[in-house]
């Protein structure tokens, strides 16, 4: 119950965008230009700054970091194989793929602080930082393949891998900043919690959800495949506590946000990939707290 409850304002949030965008801004040049904000500027500033300051020497990250990838390289490979199945239009398929091994970032930093406390919070900071560069890339490969877009150009001109590559780079080097700019990003990174949820809301319509087979093929392996792959993994592991926490966690969590405004940026089917975000935040809220009371999390 807890779980769901800190969920909600995530999806009331989702809603909002929506009734925002159809009673009081319908214009849509007006949500472009939030949107390149959000994906140029804010949620660069929250990746950059949540790895940069994050304690990598925290006990069991490398077993749950390891976790982490192997769970999403599953989900990437499940997903690949969805969008070989025809079940809906190639653009389709390659612009919702990414919603299988993507996960929500701000999400899993808010519970995983309010579950495992800092050590889970450091985890779930490294995880991001090793993670997020390689399911960025999945998914502006299979983006670019589908939008007829260059693969390098896209990643090397794409702001949340270069934000959070920078952040990690940054940390390893043990470098620091003047207080008034580590402030000035925090309080931009913050930003992006609240608006990256409105631009997703603005994109929802669920009445142009024509392929329900591919979006369910694609929801499944968000929310049953990759956490009992991640289960299976740190069992094989044998990680525990803390660490075993977070790793099972991280792939229980609903996916990006950001995928919406990925697909929107690169001209892939947007409001399918909205759809596909709320239904996975909407499913997270009910099937998170089985995992953790599976997980024994308090």
């Amino acid at each position: 119950m807890k779980t769901a409850l800190l969920l909600l304002p995530d999806f009331a949030l989702i809603v909002l965008g929506w009734w925002l965008s159809r009673r009081h801004f319908p214009e849509r040049d007006f949500w472009s230009g939030v949107e390149r904000l959000v994906y140029q500027v804010l949620f660069p500033a929250l990746l950059f700054t949540s790895i940069a300051q994050a304690n990598l020497k925290t006990p069991g990250v490398t077993g749950a970091v390891a976790v982490a990838v192997g769970a999403t390289l599953v989900g990437v490979a499940l997903a690949y194989l969805v969008t070989r199945m025809r079940l809906g239009p190639m653009l389709t398929a390659v612009s919702c793929a990414q919603c299988a091994y993507r996960f929500n970032s701000y999400i899993a930093l808010a519970l995983s602080a309010r579950m495992f406390g800092e050590q889970g919070l450091a985890i779930t900071a490294l995880i991001t930082a090793v993670v997020v560069p390689v399911a960025n890339f999945f998914a502006v490969a299979m983006l670019a393949r589908g939008a007829g877009r260059n693969l390098m150009r896209e990643l090397m001109r794409n702001p949340l891998i270069l934000a959070t590559l920078g952040g990690l780079v940054f940390n390893l080097l043990g470098g620091d900043l003047p207080e008034p700019v580590w402030t000035v990003l925090k309080r931009l990174g913050a930003a992006s919690l609240a608006l990256g949820l409105i631009v997703v809301g603005t994109g929802l319509k669920f009445s142009a959800v024509q392929h329900r087979a591919l979006i369910g093929a694609i929801l499944s392996i968000k929310h049953i495949a990759m956490p009992l792959t991640a289960a299976g993994l740190a069992l094989a592991a044998g990680l525990t506590g803390t660490a075993q926490g977070v790793a099972i966690m991280f792939a229980a969590f609903p996916t990006a946000s950001s995928a919406y405004i990925l697909a929107a940026r690169m001209g892939g089917d947007a409001e399918s990939v909205a759809a596909t975000v709320s239904l996975s935040t909407l499913i997270g809220m009910l099937t998170l707290p089985f995992w953790v009371a599976l997980l024994g999390t308090p």
